[in-house]
């Protein structure tokens, strides 16, 4: 009996995938073989008619096995793609989204403009795998960046990223309650990617949500807006500096009560609710101004 040839193992992987309620399939086990094999989509397809090691397709059948029980792909790899980097994920933090990458681009974009391009201190509330506050810092070497989690399992992958991306010794790590760490710093930026679903939503997620990723990192209360009423409230007794820029992720239906909040705190002078690439409302951006 011959081992499998990548073509038969990529068809019996997809079937299968299908028979499971998997929707991607064939994209799904396309990723698995060339994740396993370690080639680029080009070299993949040339190599369609090699056969696999015993090896090889005994750890492709375990991949495929897990993710037919709607595991995430990035949980079986153990990393994620964010902003062109690589970044280790496990289910103690969330799997990073592209749409985190645009709240990304637009705090750049907006804190150079705001603070020409001078270096500034910027908090991320909510650090997860560390995917917000190591892109700042590889992006803008100049800042002072500072993170936030509640959870100390969170806060370990964090570190590891930042380090195998070479800033762990540029980022303050804190464990704490929203901007509690910070409470006495003169801050001048302030992101947040909170959890932001209601409580009783979390319940009725999909499973590859639901039972892989961190519920800490998805609960959002009652209706999915506690974090932003507490993290609001503790900016309002920050100390005061120029200028300070908000900005903030957020549910699609959440845009007009975040904004609210916002828009509440002293000193403010303008919201924005803007959108993610599918035109929906994501993410909530703010100014404070001091005389």
């Amino acid at each position: 009996m011959h081992n499998k040839t990548i073509r038969e193992a990529f068809q019996q992987a997809s079937s299968f995938l299908k028979q499971n309620g998997i929707e991607d399939t064939l994209f799904e086990a396309e990723w698995m073989l060339r994740e396993l094999l370690a080639v680029d989509r080009t070299s993949f397809f040339l190599m369609w008619d090699e056969r696999l090691t015993e090896e090889q397709i005994g750890k492709y059948e375990k991949w495929v096995n897990r993710r037919a029980a709607h595991e995430p792909l990035q949980h079986i790899f153990g990393k994620a793609e964010f902003y062109g980097r690589s970044f280790r994920v496990t289910p103690d933090v969330l799997i990073p989204r592209p749409e985190t990458e645009l709240l990304i681009e637009q705090v750049i974009h907006l804190a150079d403009d705001l603070f020409e391009k001078k270096p500034i201190k910027l908090v991320d509330v909510g650090t997860g795998s560390g995917c917000i506050p190591i892109t700042f810092q590889l992006e803008r070497s100049d800042w002072s960046i500072s993170t936030i989690d509640l959870s100390a399992d969170a806060l370990a992958i964090a570190k590891q990223n930042a380090a195998s991306h070479k800033v762990a010794d540029k980022i303050s790590f804190h464990q704490g309650s929203y901007l509690e760490p910070v409470r006495q710093q003169a801050v001048q930026v302030i992101v947040s990617n909170p959890p932001y679903i209601p409580s009783e939503a979390v319940l009725h997620l999909d499973d590859e949500v639901k039972k892989y990723e961190p519920h800490l990192a998805l609960d959002g209360g009652k209706d999915g807006l506690t974090p932003y009423r507490e993290i609001t409230k503790q900016i309002a007794s920050l100390p005061p500096v120029l200028k300070r820029l908000i900005a903030f992720e957020i549910g699609e239906e959440q845009g007009k009560e975040v904004a609210d909040l916002v828009k509440q705190i002293p000193a403010c002078s303008w919201v924005e609710v803007r959108q993610d690439m599918n035109d929906r409302d994501r993410y909530v951006v703010g100014l404070m101004e001091f005389d």
